[in-house]
């Protein structure tokens, strides 16, 4: 799941995707300055060291550009393959050659963070951003360690150098806005963001952080400018977009988000796609002839043979629960010939509107060879045979599946999730262990498996699964985050519980989920003022998510700021749904306060 074990995110990595690249990146090492000392930050305690201080004994005072070029496409080619160790070695015999170049540096660095050497990294990067004036990859990579290493206010002036190096930089006005909002709060983060899009104005992460931060300011005209910004820019499909109508549709304002897409369409009459989203609001807010008829303006705009269009409107009806509606699309798909993604999901729809022999026989035509969708359809037809009544039948295809594939951890994953779906969380739970005695140390299935001990209250036996997790990949931020959170959710090992939350931060750096964490273990601490400024990040990454909704209310209340603690209760009361065990928590922490807010009507 995380194919780069190293310090922070993607952007640490970047360099890996091509040796191509790598070899074009190389030819910047023939501009490098003078000759100066061998770099003691590089020695490492292992056989390497020998031959390193040997080369340099050899190279003392020669400068080539050459030995260093090839050493360097030696480092990148390990690195590809991940072995930072053998990387980093041949970095650091090609700094013998190349002793101030900031490119090197960097590598050598990254290198050294990968390894989790994270002073010694550190080191590398300040003496790299000395030497780079108009590269700012040094030192956006330097704030990052300053700001998980606890030192958020050099890590902003490290991103100003950045921004310094190269104004259109735009991950370090991100971090900077980041740490600014932790700091000082939201309008310190709006500024730079704002100050972000005016140079770069095609930025769509920069319009959609500014478009939330409209919104919890109430700024709807800011808002509405955003919005139509962000749909100029990506009008097929914004994933950040979505992540924004969602939170309407959390939230029941589907008037809202309806007036915001039918200005958008007269602006993009032409646009497909904008034309489906407008109908699955249409079918959440219960009107279902405006959608039918945005479905159908879709159909019309689609010049092939609108396969495609179908499929989607067909989703769009799925994922709205109208299964009739889309097994007709489905159907309309198949009248035209025979196509394995249409059989399935009309087949499908026919089982959940009750229809199983007839979903029966068309899983029945998904041949072994659809390999995308043939487990899927026996999963589903074991379910339908039983639904019947016919649990021998179900039971022989269940076994069936899992004898042909017994190394495709897929095959468990679906069959376990179908379990749990009927209630059967014990049967799910063994099939995920059946799965991990044929495939053991399979890290998807021991993580699953986690959750479900976790959902079926085996609270211990979930931590083992994420302790093992994390032994066989080191950098899997959500199991980290697993631990770290029950940790504090316990209120126990808070210590402990933070180094794991922060190691899960080096991996997922913008992940509320992970940064809710953080802000737990403050709260649990007593560190309130601090757990506020956490949770109110999280929030605006996650800004529809209950628990961590109710995590800054209890912050807010501990941190006696009353009038935002029942701003974000009313948030909290606005959301389609809320887990039982969360109602209960509001129900006890806050009391009056909760049912007063809840009787008003806010959550209607």
């Amino acid at each position: 799941m995380h194919p780069h074990p190293g310090f922070l995110s993607a952007f640490v990595a970047s360099s890996l995707r091509s040796l191509l690249v790598a070899v074009i990146i190389a030819t910047l090492l023939l501009s490098a300055c003078n000759a100066k000392g061998a770099f003691s930050g590089l020695s490492r305690q292992n056989s390497s060291t020998a031959e390193i201080a040997e080369e340099r004994g050899r190279s003392a005072q020669k400068y080539s550009p050459a030995q260093a070029y090839n050493h360097y496409l030696r480092g990148k080619k390990l690195e590809l393959n991940k072995a930072w160790e053998q990387a980093l070695d041949e970095y650091s015999l090609a700094l013998v050659y190349e002793r101030r170049s900031p490119r090197l540096l960097y590598d050598a660095a990254r290198m050294l963070l990968f390894l989790d050497r994270i002073s010694e990294a550190e080191e590398l990067l300040e003496e790299a951003s000395v030497l780079s004036t108009d590269w700012p990859d040094p030192h956006y990579l330097l704030g990052e360690i300053y700001f998980q290493t606890g030192r958020p206010e050099r890590a902003v002036a490290t991103f100003d150098h950045a921004i310094n190096a190269d104004p259109y930089f735009t991950p370090a006005y991100r971090r900077k806005a980041e740490v600014l909002y932790i700091l000082k709060g939201r309008e310190a983060a709006v500024a730079v963001y704002e100050d972000m899009v005016h140079l770069s104005p095609a930025d769509v992460q920069g319009w959609v952080f500014l478009a939330e931060n409209y919104r919890l300011n109430q700024e709807y005209d800011k808002l509405q400018g955003a919005m139509e910004r962000i749909l100029r820019l990506d009008p097929e499909n914004t994933a950040l977009l979505k992540q924004l109508i969602d939170w309407y549709v959390k939230t029941h304002q589907y008037r809202q988000a309806i007036v915001l897409f039918q200005k958008a369409l007269k602006s993009f009459p032409g646009n497909r796609a904008l034309y489906i989203k407008l109908g699955r609001l249409y079918l959440l807010s219960g009107e279902d002839d405006p959608a039918e008829e945005k479905f159908s303006k879709a159909l019309e705009l689609d010049t092939d043979d609108k396969a495609d269009t179908l499929a989607e409107i067909g989703f769009v009806l799925i994922d709205t629960e109208k299964y009739e509606q889309a097994a007709a699309y489905f159907r309309r798909i198949l009248d035209g010939g025979e196509n394995t993604l249409a059989r399935y999901f009309h087949s499908y729809s026919l089982f959940k509107t009750g229809k199983y022999v007839e979903a029966i026989n068309g899983y029945s035509m998904i041949s072994e060879d659809d390999a995308e969708f043939y487990a899927d359809a026996r999963a589903d037809m074991a379910l339908a045979y039983l639904a019947l009544g016919e649990e021998k039948k179900s039971e022989s295809i269940l076994a069936g599946l899992l004898a042909a594939y017994p190394q495709d951890e897929r095959v468990y994953r679906i069959l376990s999730a179908r379990q749990e779906e009927l209630g059967n969380i014990d049967r799910a739970i063994e099939i995920m262990r059946i799965g991990l005695r044929e495939i053991p140390r399979n890290v998807d299935l021991l993580f699953s498996l986690g959750l479900m001990y976790e959902r079926n209250g085996e609270r211990e036996k979930a931590m083992d699964c994420m302790y093992e997790v994390v032994a066989i990949d080191s950098a899997h931020a959500d199991a980290l985050n697993f631990l770290g959170f029950t940790y504090a959710d316990s209120g126990q090992r808070l210590d402990e519980a933070e180094k794991l939350v922060r190691q899960a931060l080096r991996y997922k750096p913008d992940e509320g989920y992970i940064i809710d964490s953080l802000g737990w273990i403050y709260y649990r601490r007593g560190e309130f003022d601090k757990a506020v400024r956490w949770l109110e990040l999280a929030t605006l990454l996650e800004p529809a998510e209950a628990e961590i909704l109710m995590h800054l209310a209890l912050s807010y209340k501990s941190a006696g700021c009353k009038r935002e603690m029942l701003e974000t209760l009313e948030r909290i009361a606005q959301l389609t749904e809320i887990e039982g065990r969360i109602e209960q928590m509001l129900e006890e922490q806050f009391d009056s306060q909760w049912r007063k807010i809840r009787k008003s009507g806010a959550g209607k």
